[in-house]
Order: structure tokens, then sequence, then C-alpha cells
């Protein structure tokens, strides 16, 4: 593997397309924020390894270029280069036979953890307008925000804290479901490139649901995502009801990353 600059590296990625905006995003977050990266790319131009270290983990992200690579080679070359591995494969490149002989190969090397899949909307909208009971919310919904959404949901932020940070302080956005004047659902999202949204959170209340909130807000972030000549990106997508939703609006997958540690 030879050793490249890291804006080199960081260029090579962001030319790779929507596939790698996550990857982008995140070399470009530890680059800016002073962190140790170091960037490889293959001698054959099929791979790109960014790596950075953090309480004494090694943490990997290899990105393929091509349908097939040379497993064993990379793998003796992490090996005798780090110890202490945590490892992800963006496979978007990668042929569906070759996926399973690189599970099976890496498995010997680290334990499979999960893997993570990511949709973006990449074709023609289909309605012709953000639904009626769908709105981008404003500091004058802040109350209604926090009454709503005020309890403690696992593995996310408190409605308060939300609304501080994509409202309050316009780190994002929030769109916000009706049901009259009741809010009853939101959907949160970002600028990850100057070109690319992404979903941050999605979440309706459970006496609401089944009633087609969750998709009109997925349309209603498409529309605003076009409006603003932006790319709607559906990252981390953890679940079938959330996975489900995106498909049902159109989104189509475009990253599949393999996780090993």
């Amino acid at each position: 593997m030879q050793k490249i600059e890291n804006d080199v590296a960081l260029n090579m990625i962001a030319n790779e397309g929507i596939s790698y905006v996550i990857e982008t995003d995140s070399l470009r977050y530890l680059i800016g924020d002073d962190e140790k990266v170091s960037c490889y790319k293959s001698e054959d131009g099929k791979l790109l390894v960014t790596h950075y270290e953090n309480d004494h983990v090694n943490f990997i992200t290899i990105i393929t270029l091509a349908p097939t690579f040379e497993i064993e080679k990379l793998k003796d070359w992490l090996k005798s280069t780090f110890d202490n591995l945590s490892i992800l494969i963006n496979v978007k490149r990668v042929n569906d036979d070759f996926k399973k002989i690189l599970i099976s190969s890496f498995s010997d090397m680290a334990k499979y953890k999960s893997t993570m899949v990511d949709y973006a909307f990449v074709s023609e909208i289909s309605t012709a307008d953000i639904p009626n009971d769908i709105k981008i919310l404003d500091e004058s919904f802040r109350d209604d925000f926090e009454k709503s959404f005020g309890e403690k949901i696992e593995n996310r932020p408190s409605g308060k804290l939300l609304f501080d940070m994509f409202v309050r302080k316009k780190q994002g956005y929030i769109l916000g479901a009706f049901e009259g004047s009741r809010l009853v659902g939101y959907l949160s999202f970002n600028e990850i490139s100057s070109s690319v949204f992404d979903v941050d959170y999605i979440y309706v209340l459970p006496s609401e649901r089944l009633k087609g909130f969750g998709g009109k807000m997925a349309e209603a972030y498409v529309h605003f995502s076009e409006e603003q000549k932006h790319v709607a990106y559906w990252s981390n997508a953890l679940n079938n009801a959330s996975i489900n939703t995106a498909l049902k609006v159109g989104f189509e997958l475009i990253r599949e990353v393999y996780k090993f540690c």
C-alpha cells in the first residue's frame, strides 16, 4: 500500500460519487478536527484505505474501487501495520459472489459485527408538492415540539436538545407532521456536503403510527432537498420501519458497509 496525502485521498473519495459521501464526510471531519489520519491506496488502484487511532483502537475504512481485489494481500498488510483493529469495508463496487468470500475471509481476522446500509433518492420525484400536514419547523414551534417529544427515547437526544441543535442553532432542519394542530412526528436532517442532505432521525408517536405520516415526511424531505439542489440521503437505517419508509418513497440502496471488530 502506498501512503498518500489526506487531501489527495479526500478528492479521490469525493469523486467516486454518492455511494461514498459518508466516507467523504467522515474523512473531511477528521482532517478538519486535526485528528492523526493516514491514507493509503493500493498499487493497482483497486483500494483506498483511511486510518486513525483513538483510545488504542485503529479505525480502518476500506473503500473498494473495483469488483474484486486481493484479500489476503490486504489482510497481510493490515496485520503487519496495525493491531487492535476496527474495520469498515464499503463494498458498493464489489460483486455479489465476492462479498461472500470477503465476509468469510475477514471473519478469520476480526469478528463480523454488522452490515450498515444507506439509501438515496436518485430518481425523479413522483408527487407534486409537499403535503399540507408536513411543515418545516421554526422557533415558534419550540414549546409544541418539546411537549410532544419531551419523553426520553433510547439512542437519541431529547426533544429539547434536538430542537435547539437543528432549529435554534440552525445546524439542520426539522420537518414536523401534524394531526390538525398537534405535532405527531418529526424528521430531522442536516447538510453533510455542499450538495447532500442526510436524515438524522425520523419518529412518529406510537398512537399515530400506520397512518402514513412517515411516508409524508419522507416525501417532504425529498421535495425540500430538490428545492435546495441537494441529494436526499438516508443513512444508517437501523430498523425495518425506517428502511420500508425510504423504499416506499423511492429511495434506492446506494451504500453497503461491513463492520468487523
